[in-house]
């Protein structure tokens, strides 16, 4: 098996844990291909292009239009919602 899949209610219950433990002083690396994910779950992100660190910091620094052209080769758009999160919208 590659990855767990789980269904969108259980993702968010494991990311919920896993804040709880930071929260609690436990250090934790998570690998997300999800930008959206880890745009709405982490306090600091870090992206990889061509096996080296491109760019880190706090989510809304990092997830841009212009990072998301040049790492990932896609035109999208980045909005900030009402309640403080990113959302990505491409195409």
């Amino acid at each position: 098996m590659n990855g767990l899949w789980l269904d969108l209610r259980y993702q968010q219950q494991v990311i919920a844990n896993v804040r709880d433990e930071a929260r609690s002083g436990t250090i934790v690396i998570m690998i997300l291909h999800d930008l959206q994910a880890a745009a709405s779950w982490s306090d600091r992100v870090m992206v990889l292009s061509e096996g080296r660190l491109f760019v880190h910091g706090r989510p809304e620094e990092v997830i841009t239009t212009s990072m998301l052209g040049e790492v990932y080769g896609i035109d999208a758009a980045v909005e900030h919602t009402a309640g403080g999160r990113i959302h990505i919208q491409v195409g």
